[in-house]
């Protein structure tokens, strides 16, 4: 892996999970050894920088719904055109789902909007000014 931080060393990971969903994996079937053997990092790194695979898949979902999303703007998250659902929205709505049936990993709403709420004033300040 060379010389390569830790912030794109989870980046790294968070676009394995994201890649292995585009590949057809069924979130239930993405484990920590899949996403690092998919991107080529050490199989600790999960724990160290994310705790565990839960926590991965949170980072995940903040990356897809406030770094990928253009906005939370309703023609933005379901197309009038398509008739589909954006695909980011849709990936994250699949992790959380897989998330909430976890006991042990239950999403914590409040610990959710303060992580992401911050990212999306953020984003919304960029776009808007």
């Amino acid at each position: 892996m060379g010389n390569v931080s830790k912030q794109e060393t989870c980046m790294r990971m968070i676009r394995a999970v994201v890649e292995l969903m585009d590949e057809g994996f069924p979130v239930n079937e993405i484990s920590g050894f899949t996403v690092t053997e998919h991107c080529g990092v050490d199989k600790m790194y999960v724990n160290r920088y994310f705790q565990d695979l839960a926590g991965l898949f949170m980072a995940t979902i903040e990356h897809l719904l406030v770094e990928r999303m253009n906005s939370m703007i309703s023609t933005d998250v379901f197309s009038t055109t398509t008739q589909k659902i954006d695909a980011n929205v849709e990936k994250a709505f699949k992790i959380a789902s897989h998330l909430s049936e976890k006991r042990t990993a239950r999403i914590d709403s409040l610990s959710w909007g303060e992580l992401s709420v911050p990212r999306m004033q953020n984003n919304l300040r960029k776009h808007l000014g």
